[in-house]
């Protein structure tokens, strides 16, 4: 991981994991060390036999594709608890409501209108209690304005009618989309219309190969672009894929994250 990039950058924070990387940037020699560090371990074995087996770890220390979306995820969750405590809430209580409901259909940026969504009340403090009746009024507030602000499912993966568009198979499976001349140019259209007008809090580009990509959103979506040829084995080398995963998604797919295939003309 990477400490800074789990904070707001105008965080204290921030300022201080950045002033600890900077100073570690003059440990060269050390740092290559730990970048070529391996090691073995023994395990279980995964077939029963052997009763052990050794397993070699290489690169245990570099910042790899995953770490770099894990911190993104925990820069949503410490954004969150920023917002809460802006309302009025300990920093202690803050983290304490974010570790431990949901807090996507409350905050700032992913305001739906559930309110208390699946907070329960009986187990709030009377301090998180004034922040939630705090962060609902200032839900109302914002959601009386008109915004680009995504509040669930994006309008543009939708049909006319509301719903996903169907799958090669019952609710959750992949769904194939109109062929195009330039697949990967229209998926990747596609996929950032599914922003819905929010900035992305995290991109990490390059993930299976040159221009794929994963962004990380304010409402705790996660979007993954794929270009042609870069998909799974079981996808066409001249199919382009999305894959969307967030809450509102799984609630109407089935509980599983929403795959769109663009195949070529």
């Amino acid at each position: 991981m990477k400490c800074s990039a789990q904070f707001p950058p105008d965080s204290a924070e921030f300022a201080y994991y950045q002033a600890l990387e900077k100073e570690g940037a003059f440990y060269k020699s050390e740092q290559d060390a730990l970048k070529n560090y391996s090691t073995t371990i023994q395990k279980t074995g995964t077939s029963g036999y052997p009763a052990l087996e050794t397993v070699y770890i290489d690169k245990l220390f570099n910042y790899t594709i995953q770490d770099q979306i894990n911190d993104g995820m925990v820069l949503m969750q410490n954004y969150r608890i920023q917002q809460l405590k802006e309302l009025g809430l300990s920093d202690l209580a803050a983290k304490n409501l974010v570790n431990t409901a949901d807090l996507s259909m409350l905050l700032i940026g992913s305001i739906g209108g559930n309110k208390l969504g699946k907070l329960n009340p009986a187990t709030l403090t009377q301090e998180e209690r004034l922040a939630v009746a705090a962060a609902e009024r200032k839900a109302m507030e914002i959601s009386a304005v008109p915004t680009t602000t995504s509040k669930g499912v994006p309008p543009s993966i939708l049909t006319p009618s509301g719903n996903l568009p169907p799958g090669v198979g019952e609710l959750g499976t992949p769904i194939p989309m109109p062929a195009s001349s330039n697949p990967s140019t229209t998926t990747e259209q596609f996929a950032q219309a599914a922003f819905n007008g929010q900035k992305p809090m995290k991109i990490v580009n390059n993930i299976t190969g040159e221009g794929s990509w994963v962004a990380v959103m304010p409402d705790g979506a996660v979007i993954t672009y794929r270009p042609a040829s870069q998909a799974s084995a079981k996808t066409a080398a001249t199919t382009a894929t999305v894959e969307i995963n967030s809450a509102a998604i799984k609630s109407i797919n089935n509980g599983k994250i929403a795959k769109f295939k663009f195949p070529a003309k």
